[in-house]
């Protein structure tokens, strides 16, 4: 049985897919790209490593940033006396069928899912007529999720691997016979 997300606003079903144009990049881009940083990774490149980490940092970042917005609209949306909000649903929402070789595609998958539910909230809002704060709106909320899954399109192949102290020195010894 394979992991399935459920995702319920047209924006976030095209961020699954995305494009390969730039700043356009989707989760499965993500995904393919962060395989191959991975395999690197794995075969002890370290400008590969170092990339996956920074990586790893701006999708902790951003969902942690989500989380934070989540929770003010959650509050703005309950704050509301007498009238019970539910959150904008889809009444047929789109199921992909996650396959992933690594653990990064999904976790740009649980930044989806993050999105793709703010997304909604933020259609409740304006759907209400409640003021949005500049930094909810949909474009921001987007934007900040396709440069987290562009990332990896900025990593370069390099030979670069950790070097033990005998191999060090036997490369320090090599260039001082060249000089």
């Amino acid at each position: 049985m394979q992991p399935e997300l459920l995702l319920y606003t047209r924006l976030a079903q095209s961020l699954f897919k995305g494009s390969w144009r730039h700043g356009k990049m989707g989760l499965l881009q993500f995904a393919h790209l962060m395989a191959t940083l991975s395999k690197a990774a794995k075969e002890n490149n370290t400008n590969a490593s170092e990339f996956i980490l920074k990586i790893e940092h701006a999708l902790g970042e951003t969902r942690e940033k989500l989380k934070l917005i989540e929770k003010k609209l959650t509050d703005q949306l309950t704050s509301l006396r007498g009238i019970q909000v539910h959150t904008a649903s889809n009444d047929e929402p789109l199921s992909f069928t996650l396959k992933f070789s690594t653990r990064f595609g999904f976790m740009g998958a649980y930044l989806l899912s993050d999105t793709d539910y703010i997304l909604r909230q933020i259609m409740m809002v304006k759907r209400m007529g409640l003021p949005l704060p500049e930094e909810m709106t949909v474009n921001k909320i987007i934007n900040d999720c396709q440069k987290v899954f562009a990332m990896p399109r900025y990593w370069h192949p390099t030979n670069t691997t950790p070097q033990t102290p005998l191999e060090n020195e036997k490369s320090i010894e090599q260039q001082m016979t060249m000089i």
